[in-house]
C-alpha cells in the first residue's frame, strides 16, 4: 500500500474512535474524560520516559519565575498541599508503570476523588503555562480565583501569608505606606528612622496581627492584609480601590 493509502486508514481509525468516544460520552461514560486527564498528567510529570507522548502535544513550557520566587512559594504553608497532591500522583502506578494499557486500566480503577485531583494537578500545570498570558491580570485567572475563593483578602490570605523576605522586596517607602494607616501614630512617627530590616519585621508583625501598636479599628483589615499584585480583578479590595482611583480622576 502507498504511504498516501496508510495516511488514510489511520485518519479513519482516529476518526472512529473518536466517534465512538463521542458515543460513549452521549451514554454517560467517562472513558474519553479519564483517557485525556491521564494521558496528560502522565505525559507532564514524567516527560522523559519512553512511550510517554502519548497527550496532547506542544504544550508551551511553563513560567518558573525568578528564583527568588521559589523560596517564597515553597515557604507558603499552603504550599503543601500542592507537594502533597504531586507526590500522590507520583505513587500511583497507573503513573509509573512501562505498560501504557495496564496503566490505564489502573487509572481508571482509581476513585472518583482520585481522579478529580488529577484533572486538578493538570489544571494547575496548565495555570503554570499561561501565568505570564497577556497582561499581569489575566481575566480566566481572574474567574477562577473567584470560583475557588480568592474573591477577598481573606480569602487570599487562607492560602497565603506575608513573609519578611517579601516585604524586603518593596521599597523602605512602600512598606512604611502599608503599615501607616494601621499603626497607631506615636509609634509609627519613629519607624521612619529605623533601619531597613527592621522596618520590614515591623511590618511584618503588624499585617501578621501580632504588632501590638495596630490600631483597633484596623486590627481585621491588618491581619487580612494582601498586597495589590497577589490581588485578582473582582475582589472586594480591588473593586474599592479602582472606585477610588475613579473619583481622585474625578476631581
Amino acid at each position: 500500500m502507498t504511504v498516501e493509502g496508510v495516511d488514510v486508514f489511520r485518519a479513519l481509525r482516529r476518526a472512529i474512535l473518536r466517534t465512538a468516544l463521542v458515543a460513549d460520552a452521549r451514554d454517560c461514560g467517562t472513558i474519553a474524560r479519564d483517557f485525556l486527564v491521564w494521558s496528560q498528567l502522565r505525559q507532564m510529570i514524567t516527560p522523559n520516559t519512553p512511550g510517554n507522548a502519548i497527550g496532547v502535544s506542544r504544550l508551551a513550557p511553563a513560567s518558573p519565575g525568578p528564583d527568588s520566587a521559589r523560596g517564597l512559594i515553597q515557604a507558603m504553608p499552603a504550599n503543601r498541599l500542592w507537594m502533597d497532591a504531586m507526590r500522590d500522583m507520583h505513587l500511583c502506578p497507573a503513573f509509573s508503570r512501562d505498560d501504557l494499557v495496564a496503566a490505564f486500566v489502573s487509572y481508571r480503577e482509581q476513585h472518583e476523588d482520585f481522579k478529580t485531583l488529577a484533572a486538578t494537578i493538570v489544571a494547575g500545570l496548565a495555570i503554570d503555562r499561561s501565568l505570564n498570558y497577556g497582561d499581569y491580570s489575566v481575566p480566566l485567572h481572574d474567574a477562577l480565583a473567584g470560583m475557588v475563593g480568592l474573591g477577598t483578602d481573606q480569602g487570599v490570605r487562607d492560602f497565603w501569608e506575608p513573609t519578611a523576605e517579601l516585604l524586603d522586596l518593596l521599597g523602605k517607602d512602600q512598606r512604611l505606606a502599608i503599615a501607616e494607616p494601621m499603626v497607631e501614630r506615636v509609634t509609627f512617627a519613629t519607624w521612619a528612622r529605623m533601619k531597613s530590616s527592621e522596618i520590614s519585621r515591623q511590618v511584618l508583625q503588624v499585617v501578621t496581627g501580632k504588632h501590638p501598636a495596630t490600631r483597633a479599628s484596623m486590627a481585621q483589615v491588618a491581619a487580612s492584609w494582601v498586597h495589590p499584585l497577589l490581588r485578582f480583578r473582582g475582589t472586594e479590595s480591588t473593586v474599592a480601590a479602582d472606585a477610588d482611583d475613579m473619583l481622585e480622576a474625578a476631581e
